[in-house]
């Protein structure tokens, strides 16, 4: 059964959740997280946990895609000196041509 003391803690918590104070409903919590109960705490844990893996999972996503792109650019880069190279040798190869 909820005590008053965590109903308060409730009430504050969904006042500052309201105005849309993500900082300070998370100041919030940090300063208060012991005096919620158990089961609070718990889901708290938990919802800080999950989000954690969701941060983790864009991090990894936006990494992958720099990654990605990297590679791109460098098979485009060899690609043109490739070319690059081809065309001195055919140039070199026309001047000796030319001689």
């Amino acid at each position: 059964m909820p005590t008053t003391q965590n109903i308060d803690l409730h009430t504050q918590l969904q006042a500052l959740l309201e105005q849309g104070d993500e900082e300070a409903a998370r100041k919030f919590i940090d300063d208060h997280v012991n005096e919620f109960s158990p089961d609070a705490q718990q889901k708290i844990a938990l919802a800080l946990f999950e989000e954690a893996l969701d941060e983790e999972a864009a991090v990894r996503a936006v990494r992958d895609n720099v990654q990605e792109q990297g590679l791109r650019a460098a098979a485009i880069l060899d690609s043109g000196l490739k070319n690059l190279e081809d065309q001195i040798k055919i140039t070199e190869i026309r001047e000796k041509l030319s001689e």
